[in-house]
């Protein structure tokens, strides 16, 4: 079980892709679970993973290349700035992150909106005409 806050990098069919978690997950196969110290450490992490996503495959394993694994992970040399660029790093991401997710939700609840009311109208219980 990773406790929020863990950076989760996997291989896909596209390369390596890489999250924060917001809320205890169990990862699966193939996915790396590593938990950064300090969340500026996580969110400099999450960028040189999404950063470096083709060299990450290039180091990948198994069938088509699409396992990562531990040890490929950690032979890749991060860069690593001094704690005070870390730090302003996530406060600016930070932020980023927060409303990306706000905007995220923004759009499931507009998605949810029109497949009602383009289900209305299909049955019959919307009038168009009469809402003008």
């Amino acid at each position: 079980m990773c406790a929020p806050q863990f950076l989760l990098p996997a291989t896909g069919e596209d390369g390596v892709h890489a999250v924060l978690n917001e809320v205890p997950v169990v990862p699966g196969r193939g996915i790396l679970a590593l938990q950064p110290e300090t969340p500026a450490d996580s969110y400099w992490l999450l960028h040189e993973v999404r950063a470096r996503s083709g060299e990450l495959t290039a180091a990948a394993q198994g069938p088509g290349g699409r396992e990562l694994s531990r040890n490929a992970f950690a032979a890749m040399v991060v860069q690593w700035p001094p704690p005070s660029v870390r730090e302003r790093f996530a406060q600016l991401t930070g932020k980023l992150h927060l409303r990306a997710r706000a905007a995220y939700a923004e759009s499931e609840i507009l998605n949810k909106l029109h497949g009602r009311l383009l289900d209305s109208f299909l049955d019959g219980a919307l009038d168009v005409e009469s809402a003008r």
